[in-house]
This record gives C-alpha cells, sequence and structure tokens, in this order.
C-alpha cells in the first residue's frame, strides 16, 4: 500500500526558502503570505509550532508545488550585476559618463560606489531595491538599446538634481548619495527641500497608476520596511536613493513595469475547457483546483468577491503549465492536487467537489485550542 502524502507543515516554508535562495519578502510574495507565523497560535516558520500544517488549503497547494516545481514560482530572474556591466560598459562612452567603472555603477544604481565592488567578488548581494533596478535597466536594454540605457540615466539624474547633489558628474565626484545625512537634514523644520522629490504619498500615486495593490507593489520596489511603515499621506521625502530611482522611472514609464501579469479567473477557465478531464465543466467543478469551493469560484465569476493573493499565484503556475505543456501542464498541476486531498485525508478529488475541504474538521484536529 502506497503511503499517504505528508501534509504541509509551517518547517516547509522554510526548506521553500532555502530552496529558491530568496529573502524573507522574496518568499513572502511568492507564496502570497503577508507574515511567515500564522496569527493567534497556529503554525510558525520556526520553532516548536513549525511542525503544525497548514490550515488553508490554497496556501498549501501553493507550498506543496512550488517544492517539487520551484522554477515555477512567480520570482523573477535578476541579471547577475556583472552580466549587465559589460552589457552596459560601451555606452558610457556615447553617453558622456566617461570611463565605465563599477564606482559609477553603484553611484548610478542609488548606493555608494563601493558596493559594487562587494558585489563583483560576492561579499554582500545587492539590496532587493537595486536588483529591481537590474531589471528595468537590463528590459530597457533589450529594448531599446543604448537609448533605454541613456532613458535610466536621465531619471537618476534628475533624483540627483532635486536632492541637491547636483550632475551626473557632481554625483560621480561626491562618491556617495548621503542617505544619512539627507536623511538628517529632513529633521530640520527649517530644511528646504524640492517639491519634485518622491515622498511616500508619491509612492500611493504610483501604486494607483501601476494598478497595483500594496503588496504587490511593495514587493515591486523590494522594500520590505514598507510592509510596517508606510504613511499614504506623507510629504515629506523618501530616503533611499535606489527606492526613489525606482520608483520614479516607473511613474514616468509605467508601461516598463515587469511585474508578471497573474491572468483572472476567466482567462483560467477558458484554458481549463481545453484540457480538463471532468464530464462537465463549471466553477463547483473548478474551485477545488485552487483549494477553494465551487462557490466561491462562482463568487469570481459574479463579480461579488475577488480570488486571494495565493489564489492567484496558482492562477499563474496553472495557466502557464496550459500554455507551454497542453495536457501534460494540467496533469503535473492536478497530480500536486491530487497529493494534498490524500494528505489531508479527504479521498478523491471527486469527494472534494461533493463535501468540500472540511477546513473544520482539519482545525478541530490539529487547532483544537482556535476551533
Amino acid at each position: 500500500m502506497q503511503n499517504s502524502p505528508k501534509l504541509i507543515k509551517g518547517a516547509d516554508l522554510q526548506d521553500l526558502k532555502e530552496l529558491l535562495g530568496v529573502t524573507r519578502l522574496e518568499l513572502m510574495w511568492a507564496i502570497g503570505q503577508k507574515s511567515l507565523a500564522s496569527p493567534e497560535r497556529g503554525w510558525k516558520i520556526k520553532g516548536e509550532r513549525s511542525d503544525l500544517p497548514i490550515l488553508q488549503p490554497p496556501f498549501s497547494l501553493l507550498i506543496r508545488y512550488l517544492l517539487e516545481y520551484p522554477d515555477d514560482s512567480a520570482l523573477l530572474k535578476t541579471p547577475k550585476f556583472t552580466t549587465l556591466f559589460a552589457k552596459l560598459s560601451p555606452f558610457f562612452g556615447p553617453l558622456s559618463l566617461g570611463k565605465p567603472t563599477l564606482s559609477k555603477m553603484g553611484s548610478l544604481c542609488g548606493v555608494h560606489q563601493g558596493a559594487p565592488i562587494e558585489w563583483k567578488n560576492g561579499l554582500i548581494e545587492p539590496s532587493l531595491a537595486v536588483k529591481r533596478l537590474f531589471i528595468i535597466i537590463d528590459n530597457a536594454v533589450k529594448k531599446d538599446g543604448i537609448e533605454g540605457f541613456k532613458r535610466y540615466i536621465e531619471t537618476v539624474e534628475e533624483e540627483a538634481k532635486h536632492r541637491g547633489i547636483g550632475k551626473l558628474s557632481d554625483l560621480f565626484r561626491a562618491k556617495s548619495w548621503a542617505p544619512r545625512e539627507f536623511a538628517q537634514q529632513l529633521k530640520d523644520p527649517d530644511f528646504k527641500f524640492s517639491e519634485k522629490l518622491i515622498t511616500e504619498a508619491d509612492l500611493s500615486d504610483i501604486r494607483e497608476l501601476l494598478e497595483l495593490n500594496w503588496w504587490d507593489f511593495i514587493w515591486l520596489l523590494g522594500r520590505p520596511t514598507l510592509l510596517y511603515n508606510w504613511n499614504s499621506k506623507s510629504m515629506l521625502p523618501h530616503v533611499p536613493p535606489s527606492t526613489c530611482i525606482l520608483a520614479r522611472y516607473l511613474r514616468e514609464y509605467d508601461e516598463e513595469c515587469f511585474l508578471p501579469k497573474m491572468p483572472d479567473h476567466n482567462e483560467i477557465y477558458a484554458l481549463l475547457e481545453k484540457v480538463h478531464p471532468f464530464k462537465k465543466l463549471s466553477g463547483r467543478v473548478v474551485g477545488p483546483l485552487f483549494g477553494v469551493s465551487g462557490w466561491s469560484y462562482n463568487q469570481w465569476f459574479k463579480g461579488a468577491k475577488e480570488p486571494s493573493i495565493k489564489v492567484r499565484h496558482l492562477f499563474l503556475i496553472l495557466g502557464k503549465l496550459i500554455k507551454e505543456k497542453g495536457q501534460a501542464g494540467f496533469d503535473q498541476y492536478f497530480k500536486m492536487v491530487q497529493n494534498e486531498i490524500l494528505s489531508r485525508g479527504l479521498g478523491s478529488y471527486e469527494d472534494v467537489v461533493k463535501n468540500g475541504w472540511d477546513t473544520t474538521n482539519f482545525k478541530k484536529k490539529y487547532y483544537p485550542v482556535l476551533s
């Protein structure tokens, strides 16, 4: 007799983090989770409660799939710094940037000029915000060559000008954006700063321009502190230069937003019509594929509710599988769903379609204190 698949537990998130080789913020976005600890007395990623199973089926489905197929996550592939620098070096002369140097690349990425040497030698990793700039630059150059890089450096120079640094040549000579000194100046009530600097209120406007929810936008900016400290009405300038360069660029060139587009439930339904193995396709039959009931899927059809972040990530995975592999892609995903059902002792897929995921009894069994 074949053993049933294991339940997905809090500790599996730590395994997934190491498997993906990402920061906590990257992991949180890839799994659609705003915290790596369940509220109250639920699971945790580490410690004594890390052995508790994940309650929500969409969440455990997503983790289960990514543990087996980590390359299918929504995370973006960031170009290597050395590769990007080699690609950009021929553009320095024609754009009057002088000799291409690692220190200048640091300035162009909103950090001190010593950082790129540490990146090159593997001593430190670029911050998430800087990695986002790598993606912006690489995409701009792929699209428009030297003109794409020119567009980017003009954005950097605009940020430097409004911070009172001057032109790019002044920035290169200064060797630093001096963010600490800038932050200290902002505490002085008599300090007059440019009204064209990026504020946290501007970040809110840019989020609306890009039509992103706040969670996706914070991930896009690569600035985890905004999870806990974001005053959307603040008119004070935002301090980190790399984040401000990124926000300024996306405000001007919003069509270059690189966040992967999540398919909606209608697109997924249309794709499933080509490959599904069921007698008849309906919201009731489709819902359990994403850890929800058929009632929930039909609510999405009616526009009464929106799919959760976790479900949208499952949409992205299944949509990509069907587009790239057809029936084989669906079968790969469906096997994962069946394993999740078996791990919970719920029988077959047809049983879940009929009876639901039965999270009430699951909670009573594993989380009696919360029931």
